[in-house]
């Protein structure tokens, strides 16, 4: 053991010990980015550390305009979480490549993992032109978990989106 892995293992035993000392859990860990470049294989020691700090979800987006490729690599991720015990969230956001709800199912239906699910969150999901149907429409075991907020009820322009979801909710 180097002297980095001493650190990694003090600090999961710190956060571990918080988690049992106020009894609160971790839902995910944010955030994997998906792209043509990427190597599921260098995710392993973040995957590692999410299920030994009880994290239920890896959360990811998809920047991936070819949608194969992109199907191909969500899969060996979900494989990879699956190995943790893991179940992997993605998220779209108008802003993004996968901007949609039914863009998001789509991908998680391609990769056919059943550790797959698509995040829901409340503002992504308006700024996006989804609705409640749309929701209502996926098979419950694809809908990982819901992430609920407030925001100005007028939108703002494209390009605002991004500052918006990380700064005005």
């Amino acid at each position: 053991i180097d002297f980095r892995d001493k650190e990694r293992y003090a600090a999961i035993r710190d956060i571990n010990r918080a988690r049992e000392r106020t009894g609160v859990g971790v839902l995910d860990i944010e955030l994997f980015t998906l792209n043509a470049a990427t190597d599921v294989v260098r995710f392993l020691p973040a995957l590692e550390t999410s299920a030994e700090i009880g994290a239920s979800f890896v959360q990811a987006v998809s920047e991936d305009p070819d949608q194969q490729r992109a199907a191909d690599r969500f899969a060996s991720l979900c494989d990879a979480a699956a190995g943790f015990g893991l179940r992997v969230a993605l998220e779209f956001m108008r802003f993004r490549q996968l901007q949609t709800i039914e863009a998001a199912a789509a991908l998680v239906n391609a990769a056919g993992r059943p550790n797959a699910g698509v995040l829901v969150d409340a503002l992504h999901l308006s700024r996006s032109g989804g609705s409640p149907a749309a929701v209502a429409a996926l098979p419950a075991e694809r809908i990982a978990y819901m992430q609920l907020c407030d925001a100005p009820a007028k939108a703002p322009r494209l390009e605002e989106l991004a500052r918006e979801a990380r700064h005005d909710r």
